[in-house]
């Protein structure tokens, strides 16, 4: 078949049951590999890729089923029984064969893979996941058709890792990678959607000898709370060998489990330290930032956009950088106003990053500004959200190349 013709034939109506999507299944599958026994992954969609990680799966010492009704059954052996190799076709038969590469190295301290391919999209390099990853302390000695890695017998570091741009595989491995990794520092576990009041500062070990497990007061909502599970607390500090206690019981339980089990354990000294106060917002928190407040198309769009993302309970604010020089939209309660900040896409970008970290903003989503405004603002290392109100043609020069930086567009019209 060439094409696919869709005619039109009365109001669409009816119900479609969703499956699970194909880049979440294939990462959780891999993601076994982390902890021995049977893993059990429900919705799982009916889909060649997932019987391609099955026998991916299988040939690295694995034995995994389909039990029918979209349930897949994972049993992985202990570390010193999983091959870290396999053949050369499964790597070949999909892009998502490389995020075996992380877990692998994580269990076994070696990995030797072909390279990986699939789809005919274009070039999607993976030297994010191979320097990722030597950065945490692999050794590759990758050729034209192979990677060839291993830790010499060591456990992978933690580290920092930039990625040269956002993307969702290479993070993937490297936090599965991450997972067993080796914490030679003291971690600081701050709940996604939560933020301490002020710097904790330096704090002092236990009195005890015994590792600290420290935490705060916990403001807000609580996260994970659920019947049978009560909430953990939204900052926790933990020494290294609490950490490693830590990772040892993520191998079998979820991270709420795991984080009360460690607050049980009488080998651990567990205090409360007021620096660690933080507050935790379970819902979006929005920077929508735009030109001016002058009547116009894209101005109504974001003022609309901002009230109809509260009336979903989000938490919204806008910001404009400029004054209007003709009629304008009524302020928004709360608007912020950064006229008074230089004209400059640096003092710009600056201006709108310190107002969405004084707001604990999640994102900052931005319309009608420059090219250089839009690559100076994703610098920052905001999750920054373009809206394109204009057709391409009226686009200002380098627009198009800012805009790839983002990590989302939206287009406000079928033209755009």
């Amino acid at each position: 078949m060439s094409s696919l013709l869709v005619s039109p034939n009365g109001p669409l109506h009816g119900e479609v049951y969703a499956f699970g999507a194909k880049n979440a299944i294939l990462k959780e599958m891999a993601a076994c590999l982390l902890a021995s026994g049977t893993h059990t992954l429900r919705n799982v969609p009916n889909i060649t890729d997932v019987d391609i990680m099955i026998e991916l799966l299988e040939a690295l010492g694995c034995s995994a089923s389909k039990l029918g009704n979209h349930v897949v059954t994972i049993t992985v052996p202990e570390s010193d029984s999983i091959h870290p190799y396999a053949p050369a076709h499964l790597f070949e038969a999909m892009r998502a064969s490389i995020v075996v590469l992380g877990p692998l190295l994580a269990r076994c301290r070696q990995a030797s893979m072909a390279l990986p391919g699939g789809d005919d999209f274009g070039g999607r390099p993976i030297n994010f996941h191979t320097e990722g990853l030597s950065a945490m302390g692999a050794n590759f000695t990758s050729g034209e058709a192979a990677i060839v890695a291993t830790t010499n017998g060591a456990r992978l570091r933690a580290t920092r890792v930039t990625l040269e741009y956002p993307s969702h595989t290479a993070t993937d491995n490297l936090l599965m990678a991450a997972v067993l990794a080796d914490a030679s520092h003291s971690l600081c576990l701050l709940h996604a959607g939560a933020w301490l009041h002020s710097p904790p500062g330096l704090i002092p070990a236990s009195a005890t000898g015994l590792p600290l497990v420290a935490y705060g007061q916990s403001c807000g909502a609580s996260p994970h709370g659920s019947p049978g599970v009560p909430g953990i607390p939204s900052c926790v500090y933990l020494e290294p060998s609490a950490a490693h206690q830590l990772a040892k019981l993520l191998e079998c339980e979820r991270f709420p489990e795991a984080v009360n089990s460690l607050f049980a354990m009488e080998s651990l000294r567990v205090v409360f330290i007021q620096a660690l106060t933080a507050t935790y917002d379970p819902v979006l928190r929005i920077l929508q930032v735009v030109t001016t407040l002058q009547v116009g198309g894209a101005e109504r769009v974001t003022l609309d956009l901002a009230r109809s993302l509260q009336d979903f309970g989000q938490r919204v604010w806008v910001a404009a950088l400029g004054k209007s020089r003709r009629t304008a939209f009524a302020a928004p309660t709360g608007c912020i106003d950064l006229s008074a900040i230089a004209r400059s896409p640096a003092a710009r970008a600056k201006a709108i990053s310190t107002t969405a970290l004084a707001l604990h903003a999640d994102l900052i989503h931005s319309h009608l500004l420059s090219g250089p405004e839009c690559e100076a603002l994703t610098r920052t290392g905001f999750p920054t959200v373009v809206s394109m109100h204009n057709m391409p043609q009226s686009w200002p020069e380098g627009y198009d190349c800012a805009l790839k930086k983002a990590d989302m567009l939206i287009a406000c019209s079928k033209t755009v």
